[in-house]
């Protein structure tokens, strides 16, 4: 996401190719689905000139959760709980993640799919400061 935005802010051109395939083969646990969107909020927070610049998701996690009960369906309604809980881990994990300049450095640790991460470099980085070091268009 990084660099399709920078390289869209630069002047290069998105293409719809038709025949494109793309598989996702990712089996997460509900505990695994919150950590990857906490991530996800992280990295969104820290770089808010990509929302600045491309807007945000605009009702999108509505339309994501109706295609889903659509996708399971009438008949297999014993799992839309599941579709409930899965969708709310999502959401509970990204809120998190924007918020994450107030919390705590080990709660971070365990609350991100991406632990490493903490002990390097970019984890001091300010909220509200991209890695380049440059003040986001908040």
């Amino acid at each position: 996401m990084y660099v399709a935005g920078r390289m869209l802010l630069a002047g290069w051109k998105i293409v719809y190719a038709g025949d494109a395939a793309c598989r996702h083969s990712h089996n997460y646990t509900v505990g695994e689905e919150f950590r990857r969107y906490f991530d996800v909020g992280v990295f969104q927070g820290r770089e808010g000139w990509i929302k600045a610049s491309f807007g945000g998701a605009g009702g999108e996690g509505l339309r994501f959760v109706k295609s889903e009960l659509k996708f399971v369906g009438v008949g297999r309604a014993y799992l839309w709980p599941l579709v409930a809980i899965r969708t709310a881990a999502k959401l509970l994990g990204y809120k998190l993640g924007q918020k994450e300049s107030s919390i705590p450095l080990s709660w971070k640790k365990k609350l991100s799919m991406y632990r490493g991460f903490w002990s390097g470099p970019y984890a001091d980085a300010h909220a509200n400061t991209s890695r380049t070091g440059q003040a986001d268009a908040r």
